[in-house]
């Protein structure tokens, strides 16, 4: 982990945490095969707590950090059928995290690629933000946006579209996808919030936004994650 990444891994350390808690109960093993989109921490932590090599999916990654393969695809060529790898593995579970909302495209092409890299009746785990969170709607009604704005060519590290739990259980009907688990969380550290180019350790007030947030109905939280299941039922792409 690079020095610049210490505030971002510490920011979502409990979100780590919370997906790998929900892969324990899917009994996941070093035999599982494992696919996260988007590499980053998390994927090495899923390889340290199942001994497994988990392959991993995404642009400009110089190593493998999950021990097992990279595989080298812009998401955004998903658009294109004919532009699907045809040789890579097949996955019992692919970890798509916090990437969703980065996407300038519709993120129906890249679930519908995503899905075809599952064994029948495996599993699609997915965390963005909820586009209906408590601090969205506050921002809204104040006129303020609370999406960012678009930045250069190139660059997807801002969020060009967020989704709510209802936009992600239509997608996932369309897809032929069995909804398993829907959970909406605050599972991050607040303390660690300011953690772009000038980092900032906020120990008394990111204390109190964590107790503050995790506190908020359900609906109202920061975080989505949802597990879905491949079944096969006719669908075609």
């Amino acid at each position: 982990m690079r020095p610049e990444e210490a505030g971002y891994v510490a920011f979502h350390a409990p979100r780590f945490a919370y997906l790998l808690q929900l892969l324990d109960l899917c009994h996941v093993n070093a035999s599982t095969k494992i696919l996260d989109v988007g590499p980053s921490r998390l994927t090495e932590l899923m390889a340290e707590r199942f001994g497994a090599a988990v392959d991993s999916l995404g642009v400009q990654i110089p190593t493998a950090p999950g021990g097992g393969r990279h595989f080298d695809f812009d998401l955004r060529d998903s658009v294109h059928n004919s532009l699907w790898p045809a040789d890579l593995p097949r996955y019992d579970i692919i970890v798509f995290a916090e990437v969703i909302e980065h996407l300038p495209i519709t993120p129906m092409a890249v679930l519908g690629f995503l899905r075809s890299l599952l064994k029948p009746g495996g599993l699609l785990f997915i965390q963005t933000p909820n586009a209906a969170s408590i601090t969205k709607r506050i921002k809204l009604l104040l006129g303020r946006n609370p999406f960012d704005m678009p930045t250069a060519r190139g660059d997807f590290s801002s969020h060009f579209r967020e989704y709510t739990v209802a936009e992600l259980n239509l997608m996932a009907k369309a897809l032929d996808f069995r909804v398993q688990k829907v959970c909406r969380e605050y599972y991050f550290d607040a303390r660690y919030a300011r953690h772009g180019p000038e980092p900032e350790f906020q120990p008394r007030l990111g204390t109190t936004k964590n107790i503050l947030y995790r506190a908020m109905p359900s609906r109202f939280r920061e975080g989505i994650t949802v597990q879905w299941q491949r079944v096969d039922s006719g669908f075609t792409r």
